[in-house]
């Protein structure tokens, strides 16, 4: 799923590639990103199969210099799974919250008037 999201997103995925298998669209997808500088982000990751992603890592071997892949996920064991660095964010406080919560909803104004 992530292979085709990432062609659909560069606009490397075509309706003729519904029937090719997940080979040939890692294949299609390592060749589209060859040579090139990107920025991937992966969000709120669950997945847990080391196959998987070792397969997805493959393709971004080639990667050109200044490319980044970051992984956001709750779970520790996927965090660990991805083998680099790991920045753990802990939780906001009910007032932080609360306060982020404000700047952005209610921008300038008094939520409480």
């Amino acid at each position: 799923r992530i292979t085709k999201e990432l062609l659909q997103e560069i606009g490397k995925f075509d309706s003729k590639d519904v029937h090719n298998n997940l080979n040939q669209l890692q294949v299609k997808l390592k060749e589209s990103l060859k040579g090139k500088k990107f920025l991937i982000v992966l969000d709120d990751v669950w997945n847990e199969n080391y196959n998987e992603w070792n397969d997805l890592r493959n393709i971004f071997a080639q990667r050109d210099i200044g490319s980044k892949i970051i992984v956001t996920t709750r779970k520790d064991s996927v965090a660990l799974m991805m083998g680099n660095e790991q920045i753990s964010m802990g939780n906001l406080s009910t007032e932080a919250s609360w306060s982020l919560f404000q700047r952005h909803a209610f921008e300038n104004m008094d939520p409480m008037g």
